[in-house]
């Protein structure tokens, strides 16, 4: 079996390059193949988008890239919806491709709302009509016209020129929009509208929502939904056997090159990280040796402070002593003034003591002896001696009053002495402050250090460990560079593997091409590869399954036609009666239908599927 499978693979391999690709128009999409970028000038967040519902409607920009590679290219809406109830899940809920005016495409629908009758003052179930306008302009803002598409309003972006980028530009307005109803469900004015709606005309459908005076009670605010979609048809060129020959060679060379890339990395990282991790032990030792000055500096700070201490506290027992010594002045002035005081009574009494001692005033009381006792005293030793302690005492008073005039001049020097020395201590007091203050500050500052050498110790631990990461990281790089090379032997195995099946297989192609024909190597391939002629190298695409396993719809003729099992075909099945009226419904599973449901005259009358359609009707 296993030889037979690679024969089956050689063969397939010859005839790539002959058999041609097959097209088919694929969609829809929300990209096509090559790429797309899309702008939208809604201002919302992702779940408040309603500027399509509002005056001036929702612009999308479309920048469709490589353009010229499509063999055709098209876009169109998909599904439409507005509602005032709360969800899109009524048939009308869904607006239907009406018509073409002045150049914008028109759907239309109905939804109901709950609304005030103002004359019965009840709340009461309304129709509204809905519609939703597209107008598709190109790049120079010119309208672009539509074509139907399966009965849907298409723009063939094939039509329109690219630019010189090869990028077709194009941009899609979107208005959805509802008629007011009339005036007997409305309450007053309408305070989020300008301008006001007239009953009967058609407005942004949010605007006219916000007009309804709807039930409180009920949550059902307006919801709006819009879903398009790109169709393409593009050839992919198959490889012939010398194109695939050069691919595969171009991808093992690049794989070689990433190989050789990634492996001169690890070498660089290897020899790399010796010189990093002696940086790092470097820088270590530099932190450490920067701690040891701060923590040297601290303790100069510690014995300054203390000293600065000792000689405030020196400064203050001077001033007290100091603050002392001027009370003790006054006091022995205040004494030496009581004696100068006694001195002075007992001079002014001397001359009276002479007279009273010797009794001469009691006892010469004629005039003329009387004028004889100045001479008489004068003549006495002990007058004399009198007189001479008078002058010796006068000249003690002069020196005592002298000395009492330095001795105020001394007290006043003093008190001014004493002021300053009360400055001095105030300001003694002020420094003493400020150095407690900075003494604080340097705990803190020492805490703080204290804090940064653990935060040290704990960074050097973690370089540590980051380190032994490092070591551990080069070793696994010498595993990977050590594994780059295995890999490196075994792509140059498989490339020099790859060389030798293509020899065969150019081998094996002129073989068979002398011996067969292209029918008969068609046959060959049939009767070897079964299911893979029509897929060479992969096999026929695994076919997208619907969730509805059964779906009957009624044609406009009257007549049922039902499809069954593999007959519901992903995303559109086709229906056909036997008058060859036919229409395609969407049975993709992606949105609602319903039974009761009328596509284009058509209607679903029974669904059977998996439950996964409940779902989307919800």
């Amino acid at each position: 079996m296993k030889k037979m499978a690679i024969s089956c693979l050689l063969v397939v391999l010859m005839l790539v390059g002959m058999i041609p690709s097959v097209m088919a128009l694929e969609g829809p999409v929300n990209s096509p193949l090559l790429g797309v970028s899309v702008s939208d000038t809604d201002p919302g967040d992702l779940d408040n988008k309603e500027q399509w519902g509002r005056v001036g409607g929702r612009t999308f920009g479309f920048t469709v890239y490589q353009a010229s590679e499509y063999d055709q290219l098209k876009w169109r809406p998909l599904d439409v919806g507005i509602a005032f109830d709360g969800a899109i899940n009524a048939a009308l809920e869904t607006l239907s491709y009406n018509s073409i005016v002045d150049g914008k495409a028109v759907w239309v629908g109905q939804t109901q709302v709950e609304v005030l009758n103002e004359f019965t003052q009840t709340y009461q179930s309304r129709t509204v009509n809905t519609e939703f306008r597209l107008t598709v302009r190109d790049a120079s803002d010119s309208l672009v016209s539509f074509a139907l598409m399966d009965g849907i309003p298409t723009v063939d972006l094939k039509a329109l020129t690219p630019n010189a980028a090869d990028e077709v530009l194009f941009t899609a307005t979107l208005e959805m929009r509802a008629q007011m109803p009339s005036y007997d469900s409305i309450t007053g004015i309408c305070p989020y509208s300008s301008p006001e709606p007239i009953a009967g005309d058609f407005y942004p459908a949010l605007n006219v929502y916000d007009c309804l005076h709807t039930n409180p009670n009920l949550v059902r605010p307006a919801i709006t939904m819009f879903d398009a979609g790109f169709f393409y048809e593009i050839e992919i060129p198959s490889f012939g056997l010398a194109e695939h020959d050069a691919h595969m060679e171009d991808l093992v060379g690049g794989v070689q090159t990433s190989v050789d890339v990634i492996y001169g990395w690890i070498d660089f990282l290897y020899n790399d990280w010796p010189g990093r991790i002696s940086n790092i032990n470097d820088n270590l030792a530099s932190i450490g040796g920067t701690l040891n000055t701060v923590f040297t500096t601290l303790s100069n700070q510690e014995v300054t402070l203390n000293n600065v201490f000792t000689t405030v506290g020196e400064i203050n027992t001077k001033v007290d002593s100091c603050t002392s010594d001027p009370e003790e002045v006054l006091n022995k002035l205040d004494d030496l003034n009581n004696s100068v005081s006694k001195i002075d009574e007992g001079v002014s009494k001397i001359p009276d003591f002479n007279l009273l001692m010797f009794g001469l005033t009691d006892f010469i009381q004629d005039p003329e002896l009387q004028g004889y006792v100045p001479a008489v005293l004068a003549n006495s030793p002990l007058y004399q001696k009198l007189d001479a302690l008078t002058e010796t005492l006068t000249e003690v008073n002069d020196n005592t009053n002298a000395n009492t005039q330095g001795i105020s001049e001394v007290l006043s020097q003093s008190q001014q002495n004493a002021q300053t020395l009360n400055l001095v201590n105030d300001q003694t007091n002020v420094n003493t402050e400020i150095v407690s203050d900075t003494l604080a500050q340097c705990q803190q500052n020492a805490q703080t250090l204290t804090q940064v050498n653990d935060n040290t110790n704990a960074n050097t631990q973690g370089i540590s460990d980051t380190l032994a990461q490092s070591q551990q990281n080069a070793q696994t790089l010498a595993q990977i560079s050590s594994q780059g090379q295995q890999y490196a032997d075994i792509i140059a195995s498989l490339t020099s593997q790859l060389q030798e099946s293509n020899a065969i297989i150019s081998n094996l192609n002129v073989a068979m091409g002398s011996m067969y024909t292209e029918e008969e190597l068609d046959q060959a391939i049939v009767d070897a590869c079964p299911g893979k002629s029509e897929y060479p190298g992969q096999g026929p695409p695994e076919k997208k399954q619907s969730c509805i396993e059964e779906i009957t719809v009624l044609s406009p003729a009257g007549e049922e036609v039902t499809a069954i099992g593999d007959e519901v075909e992903h995303p559109n099945t086709k229906f056909v009666d036997s008058e060859e009226n036919s229409v395609k419904i969407h049975t993709s599973c992606s949105k609602c239908i319903y039974v009761g449901q009328e596509v284009d005259g058509w209607t679903i009358t029974e669904i059977v599927d998996d439950g996964k359609l409940a779902e989307k009707c919800d």
